[in-house]
Parts: structure tokens; sequence; C-alpha cells
């Protein structure tokens, strides 16, 4: 579920507005205009990972990389088969 707040009322409940995120997404909109959302990761960690996944999605060299690799024929195992 998202709620969607209008700037002029996210601006007056802020605080209550973090809050909320704990439970469900909020986008806070100027009009027909998205401005923001409002996450509440479960961790810091959580939250850089995100961030870093982000950074990295929108690297148009790091997805050219990312084709190649899977494009190229190269066999994938998890890091769990070096304890064998």
């Amino acid at each position: 579920m998202t709620a969607v707040y209008p700037i002029d009322e996210a601006q007056v409940r802020l605080p209550a507005l973090f809050a909320e995120a704990a439970d469900h997404l909020v986008c806070i909109r100027d009009g027909d205009r998205v401005l923001g959302y409002l996450v509440a990761p479960q961790s810091a960690e959580d939250w850089e990972i995100q961030v870093e996944t982000a950074e990295i999605l929108g690297n148009p060299e790091a997805i050219k990389a990312i084709d190649l690799s899977r494009n190229s024929g190269t066999e994938y195992h998890p890091l769990t088969s070096l304890d064998d």
C-alpha cells in the first residue's frame, strides 16, 4: 500500500509521515508531480545496499558490463560452493 500526500500536508505532518513510512511507502506530490518517497529500510545496511544497487543500475557502463558478462557463457556458482 502507498499513501499519497500533497506537499502542503506533508510539510505540516512530516514527523508523523516518517512514523507512517515504517509501515508502508509514503509518496509526496505537488499536483501531478511526484516529489519523493519516504521509505523505511529494515536496517541501515539494507538502505546502503539499495543505494548501491541504484547507483550501479544508473550507470550505463555498468549495465553494459553486466549484460556482456551474462551473455558470455560464463558459468556462475554460489559462494557456498567454495566450502566443498
